[in-house]
């Protein structure tokens, strides 16, 4: 089922855009100047090369739990099981910030930009020069949706800001957060991190022990949760109020 991009309008809106689809795989491209033939074949190589390994390791779709690093793996798949360890989840937890992060050091890499916004399913890969806002959806009946943002600085781009919810969006989450927002310097850790923090939250009053595991984890540069009227924020966050 499609979900409307509610956060996509609040993004920098100097930059060029587009969206580049392959098989499920559906990323919004903001870029000073970008190759949309380049980023489908990055995407679509990406894409096959991880469908291979699943067909081959079906244990990796579907755990729940981390899965053991061979000496075979690709080394994406490496990266998501080394996260996925961290944060005692299943490694798949992370495969979209991965495709997010990898088409967007892609485009500063190899198409002289330094400018790119890579955003998949609500994981987002950021590199700027100037200030941005990117708002925070938590369903329709919240009070904070469409409200409140994160500013994102340039001098602490790249970052991957990444949100898990339990009652958003068609992902899998075993907690009941209307968000849970993470920023690390690695897309993989804030996608991986958001939804094992999520799957912790059950009540609102879950919030500040969850935010107090959060902060031990090296790598985790800032998180928010938000459950019904309630927020908690820790970290180097800078929340604003958005106004539309």
């Amino acid at each position: 089922m499609y979900e409307p991009r509610f956060y996509q309008e609040w993004y920098n809106k100097k930059l060029k855009t587009f969206k580049v689809c392959f098989r499920e795989t559906d990323l919004l491209i903001k870029a000073e100047h970008c190759d949309r033939e380049y980023c489908y074949q990055l995407i679509k190589k990406l894409r096959l090369r991880f469908d291979e390994y699943i067909n081959l390791n079906p244990d990796f779709l579907l755990s729940m739990t981390p899965v053991v690093i061979k000496a075979g793996d690709p080394e994406p798949v490496k990266i998501l099981k080394k996260y996925a360890e961290k944060a005692e989840i299943g490694p798949m937890a992370g495969i979209a910030g991965l495709f997010a992060e990898k088409v967007g050091k892609s485009i500063l890499n190899k198409l002289q930009t330094d400018q790119v916004i890579v955003e998949n399913g609500g994981d987002i890969f950021l590199a700027l020069k100037e200030e941005c806002i990117t708002g925070i959806y938590a369903g329709e009946d919240s009070p904070f949706s469409g409200k409140i943002g994160i500013k994102i600085k340039p001098d602490s781009t790249p970052l991957g800001i990444c949100t898990s919810a339990g009652n958003v969006g068609p992902s899998l989450s075993l907690g009941k957060a209307d968000a849970v927002v993470v920023a690390s310097k690695s897309t993989v850790m804030a996608d991986i991190m958001a939804t094992a923090l999520a799957n912790r939250i059950k009540h609102s009053r879950d919030i500040n022990r969850v935010l107090e595991y959060g902060r031990t984890i090296e790598g985790v540069a800032g998180i928010v949760i938000i459950k019904g009227d309630k927020i908690g924020i820790c970290g180097d966050i800078e929340i604003v109020k958005i106004d539309k």
